[in-house]
């Protein structure tokens, strides 16, 4: 069991058909008070969809994860990253 995950770039080029299975897999391997620190690009259109709203990632790990901060990223624009922890 881990205490902290880092993401840097995964999870918002995972197709958003599979992003549930990421999560569970994220739950499976942490425990509570763990946290998930999760650097996406935002959503944008196209023929390949990627990238993340603050909303999908508060959404997609609840309710076994809880956001805690956001921090905007510069490159590319619209980049953040996330910050949630495992609730018990």
């Amino acid at each position: 069991m881990f205490d902290l995950v880092l993401d840097i770039g995964c999870f918002h080029s995972v197709a958003p058909g599979r992003r549930d299975a990421y999560a569970s897999g994220v739950v499976a391997r942490t425990r509570p008070g763990a946290l998930l620190f999760v650097f996406a690009f935002a959503r944008r259109r196209g023929p390949t969809p990627i990238g993340v709203t603050s909303r999908e990632m508060r959404d997609r790990f609840a309710p076994s994860f809880e956001p805690v901060g956001q921090i905007a990223g510069t490159q590319p624009p619209g980049a953040a990253w996330y910050l949630l922890r495992r609730t018990a």
